[in-house]
């Protein structure tokens, strides 16, 4: 169920995020992490197009950074996440520093607080893999996009997630006991193993939160389902000059595709 946000009345949940709301807004806030802020927000916001005037929902918003990227270029946004405590800082800022943005408190998988064909647009950044129902999820965004309603969702690339299937998974490096040497390849296997899992977003962090490793298809059959057409696709990788620049934090994602953005338009 959803409800508006309010600190009096919210419920805790969130699968993790609630535990790692401190650890994020401390290493990453308002800004943003480097990936998002280079990779995925450039791409995404491409995908998008002219937000100005739109109702743009936000789904998955986390602490806002994106729902506020999207009120400053003029779009009436709405933002839903699962975490009270992620939300918290959300709405803490649109108290100091108003944007008209609503925030509401729900699952991606019900949306019943929205109204039926009242956005022209939504976004989900790296949110949709952590819905357990990710086809209800479909079809609720499906629901309140207006017919021709846009829908842009980044997810990590599903050539990679499986991970969380097979832990040994992922690089293998010149010396397997430093990670800091050079790699040799990504390794890839068990893809058609549907997993969900727990993972941490820093090493020196054990607080996990969800993840589901699902094929590529999963999401464009639920997405056609939905009554969705996928117009366009996006695999972000890093400029040359980035790389150049610090290659030991760049260099691996111009190798191979960490994420994976999808344009898709609700049918009418």
């Amino acid at each position: 169920m959803m409800a508006e946000w309010d600190s009096a009345s919210a419920v805790r949940g969130g699968d993790g995020w609630d535990a790692l709301a401190p650890v994020w807004m401390e290493r990453v806030g308002d800004s943003g992490d480097p990936v998002r802020a280079f990779l995925l927000d450039p791409v995404t916001l491409e995908l998008l197009g002219e937000v100005r005037g739109r109702q743009v929902l936000d789904g998955g918003c986390g602490e806002g950074r994106f729902a506020r990227l999207l009120a400053r270029r003029g779009a009436h946004a709405t933002a839903v996440d699962l975490s009270e405590q992620m939300l918290a800082p959300a709405l803490e800022e649109e108290r100091r520093h108003p944007l008209g943005i609503r925030y509401l408190r729900g699952d991606l998988a019900d949306l019943s607080a929205l109204a039926t064909a009242s956005f022209d647009a939504a976004v989900a950044n790296m949110s949709l893999q952590d819905v357990e129902d990710y086809q209800g999820a479909l079809r609720e965004v499906a629901r309140v996009l207006r017919p021709g309603g846009q829908f842009v969702f980044s997810i990590l690339h599903p050539c990679g997630s499986s991970l969380g299937v097979a832990p040994d998974l992922g690089w293998e490096y010149t010396d397997p006991a430093a990670p800091s040497s050079p790699r040799r390849y990504y390794k890839v296997d068990r893809y058609f193993e549907r997993r969900r899992s727990a993972i941490p977003l820093w090493r020196d962090v054990a607080i996990c939160v969800p993840h589901h490793h699902r094929p590529l298809s999963d999401y464009t059959t639920a997405l056609r389902r939905a009554g969705f057409l996928v117009r366009d696709l996006a695999e972000p990788a890093p400029d040359p000059d980035l790389v150049a620049q610090d290659p030991s934090s760049w260099e691996k994602f111009g190798r191979i595709p960490y994420f994976l953005v999808m344009d898709a338009v609700r049918l009418g």
